[in-house]
C-alpha cells in the first residue's frame, strides 16, 4: 500500500525487504537530485514471521527432499542400491528389496533416481530461498536499528528448517 502528500509518502508492505529495496532506491534517486529525504520505518513485530510463515512450505520441501537423498547415500554406502541386477533371468531387473528395510528406506530405494534428480534440479531454488532469508534477516535488523551479529548463525538453522526455531532466532535478535 501506498500513499502520497506533498513531502510526505507511506510504503507499506507485507516485507521489510521490499520497503527496503523502495527505500535504497528512493534515497539513491535523491542523492542524484542532491536532494535531502528522511526516511524512517515502522516495523509491524509480526512481519518477519509472516515471510517465513509463507517460505516454511517450500524449505519443508527442500528440507524432505535433501533428507531421502542423505539416506538413499547411506543405504548405498551400505551396499543397498535401487536398481541390482539380476543377470541370472537373462536381463536388468531389479531385485526385491529386503524385507526387513522401513517403509520409507524401501521407498526412497525405489524413488532414488526422481529423488535425486528432483534435488539437483532444485539446488538453485534452495539457494535463492537461503538468500531471501538472509536478506530479511539482515533487513529486518537493519529497520529495527539492531547489528545484524548472529547472522553466521542463521544457515545452519536455514539446513534444516524448522519454523518455530527460525522464528525465534529472528525474535531473538
Amino acid at each position: 500500500m501506498n500513499s502520497y502528500r506533498r513531502d510526505n509518502a507511506v510504503f507499506e508492505s507485507d516485507s521489510i525487504s521490499t520497503v527496503t529495496i523502495v527505500r535504497e532506491a528512493l534515497t539513491q534517486f535523491a542523492a542524484q537530485r542532491k536532494v535531502v529525504i528522511r526516511c524512517a520505518y515502522v516495523v509491524h513485530p509480526g512481519s518477519a514471521d509472516d515471510v517465513l510463515a509463507r517460505v516454511a512450505p517450500l524449505f519443508a520441501e527442500q528440507v524432505e527432499l535433501a533428507r531421502k537423498c542423505e539416506l538413499i547415500s547411506a543405504l548405498a554406502e551400505l551396499g543397498l542400491k535401487s536398481e541390482r541386477v539380476n543377470l541370472d533371468r537373462g536381463g536388468a531387473t531389479p531385485m526385491a528389496l529386503p524385507s526387513y528395510l522401513s517403509h520409507e528406506c524401501a521407498d526412497a530405494l525405489r524413488h532414488a533416481e526422481r529423488y535425486e534428480r528432483a534435488h539437483s534440479r532444485r539446488e538453485q531454488s534452495s539457494q535463492m530461498l537461503h538468500g531471501i532469508v538472509s536478506d530479511l534477516y539482515v533487513d529486518w535488523c537493519a529497520a529495527r536499528e539492531v547489528r545484524a551479529a548472529r547472522r553466521i548463525e542463521l544457515p545452519r538453522l536455514l539446513r534444516s528448517f524448522e519454523l518455530a526455531a527460525v522464528t525465534k532466532f529472528f525474535r531473538q535478535s
